[in-house]
């Protein structure tokens, strides 16, 4: 067994990335099929740099008050049959825990030790609340012979098998979609309605590389919007104008 003091810092950073990311992949879940249920984001107090914001507590509160009105409303919503609104304050909880990372190498290796062992079970119970995320087919359209039949690329996780498969969409629900239903993006097939994700949740994949692989909108810096890449620890940069039919539309709901 590979001692705490060496890998520490290693399991500690791990934790730590593990539970923003689902952060950032249930924000771009819920943006998204706001913004496909056409969901008027300024009633509910949804402002428009928030949407942008590179802080996690914008995020919480966006991604908590939209849920929780379409709890409330009785709307029909994929995302609040998978995403309980309580548990976003145990994600909330596990923010707060942020300093213990920030102050991680003043702390003693028994310190790091009982910090880890702390907010391991917290994240652990998050994911057992998320478990319903299982069931979320996060994918890129690839070719069709049979419009409502398409075959798709396969995002699973931060796995680098890429795999295709054909997935069923209802004609209503592709005709919805249809105008800009092609491979520039990402969607996600909630409770059988299919939505796009981008920008929030993107794609980034290298000219020598057979697969793309995820990515989470981090920030707008210099008039581009920068993401994390999944299981890589690389920045990537995308034009604005890249997103800007999607922006648009949220744009209307915000403002």
């Amino acid at each position: 067994m590979v001692p705490f003091s060496i890998d520490k810092y290693n399991r500690l950073d791990l934790l730590k990335s593990c539970w923003e990311s689902v952060i950032f992949f249930i924000y771009g879940l819920v943006v998204g099929e706001a913004r496909h249920r056409k969901l008027n984001l300024n009633s509910i107090g949804i402002r428009w740099t928030s949407l942008w914001s590179n802080k996690l507590h914008d995020r919480f509160n966006i991604t908590e008050n939209i849920l929780d009105y379409t709890v409330k409303s009785g709307i029909e919503f994929g995302c609040k049959e998978i995403i309980p609104v309580s548990t976003i304050s145990l994600i909330r909880k596990l923010n707060q825990e942020r300093n213990g990372f920030a102050h991680a190498f003043a702390k003693t290796v028994a310190q790091q030790k009982a910090l880890y062992q702390e907010l391991y079970p917290q994240l652990e119970l998050v994911l057992r609340q998320l478990i319903k995320l299982e069931g979320v087919l996060v994918f890129r359209y690839h070719d069709a012979e049979t419009p409502l039949y398409p075959r798709c690329e396969i995002f699973n996780g931060s796995s680098l098998e890429g795999r295709k498969e054909i997935i069923s969409i209802r004609k209503d629900n592709y005709i919805e979609i249809l105008e800009h239903f092609n491979s520039d993006s990402v969607y996600a097939l909630v409770d059988s309605e299919v939505f796009c994700i981008s920008p929030f949740i993107h794609f980034a994949q290298e000219p020598h590389e057979t697969n793309a692989v995820l990515c989470f909108y981090k920030q707008c810096v210099g008039g581009k919007y920068h993401f994390d890449v999944v299981s890589k620890s690389q920045d990537k940069e995308f034009e604005k104008s890249i997103f800007e039919t999607y922006v648009n539309q949220l744009r209307c709901l915000v403002e």
